[in-house]
């Protein structure tokens, strides 16, 4: 059981996602370049940025294929004006275990995720507040 009294045999997975909008875009390539990194992250939170102009269609599938690559489009971001440039100053951070997620410039300027297999919503959420944090100093 997890402290919850949630059965955790019953979840298959848990995800948590802090979303930031702001008045102008985030700079996509400085989170890559140098403002997503181990230093800031620390070990489990490192990973790699992908921005989406120019990206490997390697990369793109495996993004695909893992349904964490967010796609051109919607009708209703297209309306409301947020896919002007498209793909340009967009992008997608994942660490090595693809548990911790930073969408940059897509319907939200920063959407923060965490996730996991099964129900450990605690740890689920640990990673998101430290990763949280991590991200706010480069921003």
């Amino acid at each position: 059981m997890v402290s919850s009294g949630i059965n955790a045999e019953y979840m298959v997975s848990s995800g948590i996602n802090a979303e930031y909008m702001g008045s102008s875009g985030i700079n996509a390539e400085y989170m890559g370049s140098s403002g997503i990194n181990a230093e800031y992250m620390g070990p489990d939170l490192a990973g790699e940025y992908y921005p989406l102009l120019g990206m490997d269609e390697a990369i793109r599938q495996q993004l695909v294929d893992d349904h964490f690559l967010f796609m051109s489009g919607d009708p209703n971001l297209k309306v409301g004006g947020m896919e002007r440039d498209w793909p340009e100053g967009r992008g997608i951070f994942h660490n090595k275990d693809k548990t911790f997620l930073v969408w940059v410039n897509e319907e939200d300027q920063l959407r923060i995720i965490s996730m996991q297999k099964g129900g450990n919503v605690n740890e689920v959420f640990s990673r998101l507040v430290r990763g949280i944090n991590a991200v706010e100093k480069v921003v």
